[in-house]
């Protein structure tokens, strides 16, 4: 059916928009602006039947989207979720070779602020004994650099301990799923 056959009516009557639903019949005013039917902006050669089909395809495919865009935030969700619970084990597998790697590189980075700051005070007299022309210089002892390369060899071993357990977490994951 056009629109312009039904237009002469001037009546709702009938109308497949108000049959499928779509137009509450007419205009509508809840206290604010009137709410305009979709007929409003039909020109005479619109043919409502296949209107309304095109109406509920589009409504169909908005459907079909939000189920879509629903069901990835949730499976995102779970690959979040299941990757948290993860780390979470790995960390509680690992606290031992963990916790032994941060005690190491808190042990280390005191260490070089040590030597930096015995640097920084050796070259501090060094330039006031070459400002009054004394003949005394000073250095850095090398047990504080030794010591400092004591402990970058032990973080580095501590790493690969802590490597070596990861590795060792995320085979008996994969064999468990496995399974």
């Amino acid at each position: 059916m056009l629109w312009k056959d039904f237009a002469e009516k001037e009546s709702c009557d009938g109308c497949p928009l108000l049959e499928s639903e779509i137009c509450t019949g007419g205009w509508k005013c809840y206290g604010g602006e009137p709410i305009e039917p979709p007929c409003c902006c039909f020109d005479n050669n619109t043919d409502l039947d296949e209107w309304v089909s095109n109406y509920w395809k589009q409504q169909l495919a908005r459907e079909e989207r939000e189920d879509n865009r629903i069901r990835e935030e949730a499976k995102k969700k779970e690959r979040a979720k299941k990757a948290a619970d993860t780390r979470r084990a790995m960390r509680l597998y690992c606290r031992d070779e963990l916790y032994e790697l941060n005690r190491l590189q808190k042990a280390l980075k005191a260490q070089e602020a040590a030597e930096r700051l015995v640097s920084s005070l050796a070259d501090a007299i060094n330039i006031t004994n070459e400002m009054f022309r004394y003949e005394d210089r000073v250095t850095v002892r090398p047990n504080i650099s030794a010591e400092v390369d004591r402990l970058n060899a032990l973080v580095m071993d501590a790493k690969e301990k802590y490597e070596a357990k990861r590795k060792e977490f995320y085979t008996k994951q994969k064999e468990a799923s496995h399974a």
